[in-house]
């Protein structure tokens, strides 16, 4: 079994069992009681070859990190964004793709081309979720400052156009939750935190307060702060 096929085995094996123990040391006993699957042992295998990751271009690597197993990872933290800095810490392929000048636009184009309606109605709940994860951790990858800052603000502002077009269709659906609609206003919020900061000027203290809030952690919004982002972007958008 390759390096790639060991960790996806893995990964999904440990999928399994932690949603019984969530402890570093799974716990879990294969080979007649004589190996343990830790975490840690997952992280090694997906890590990306030195000589490999240097030779790939930077869309193969984007579609590396999109497809790594771990990107569940991110909602398991006290916040969305803490997740995802975690597992930039842990994964290289993560690490190598925040110093890729590149990065932003690469990404733009995978993002513009990611359907919401391109998912088959028999598929099931862990097909459906794994789609779902992907739209999000992207849009959670656009949003790192590190790869918003690469972007020009013409793109930023197509982006932003586009975020509000996937947040209609997404509506249509219920397999996109919680996660998908927090993850969309996260990074709608970060690009008016960004190129449109004066239209949070007209805000009160405690909006403001509300906004920076979720702004920082990019999950577990109070009430009435995805209404907020909203307003701003349609007024920025019509304003435009």
């Amino acid at each position: 079994m390759n390096r790639k096929l060991k960790g996806i085995f893995l990964c999904s094996l440990f999928l399994i069992l932690s949603a019984k123990n969530s402890n570093d040391n799974i716990g879990s006993e294969i080979n007649g009681g004589k190996e343990h699957i830790t975490y840690i042992e997952m992280l090694e295998v997906l890590q990306i070859q030195n000589e490999e990751i240097q030779k790939m271009p930077t869309e193969q690597l984007l579609n590396t990190c999109i497809d790594c197993p771990l990107i569940f990872k991110i909602w398991l933290n006290s916040s969305v964004q803490e997740g995802v800095e975690i597992l930039i810490n842990e994964y290289n392929g993560l690490q190598e793709l925040l110093i890729r000048k590149d990065a932003g636009t690469e990404l733009l184009k995978i993002y513009m081309k990611m359907d919401p309606h391109a998912f088959y109605h028999d598929w099931n709940d862990i097909q459906r979720g794994k789609y779902t994860f992907k739209f999000a951790f992207v849009e959670m990858l656009l949003a790192q400052e590190t790869i918003i800052s690469l972007l020009t603000k013409e793109e930023r502002l197509s982006l932003l156009q586009e975020l509000l077009n996937k947040q209609k269709h997404m509506s249509e659906y219920p397999i996109y939750d919680i996660k998908n609609q927090e993850s969309n206003i996260f990074l709608i919020g970060k690009i008016i935190q960004k190129d449109y900061s004066e239209y949070m000027f007209s805000l009160s203290s405690e909006q403001n307060d509300k906004l920076q809030y979720f702004l920082r952690r990019g999950s577990h919004s109070i009430i009435g702060t995805k209404e907020m982002i909203l307003y701003m972007v349609n007024k920025i958008i019509n304003e435009l």
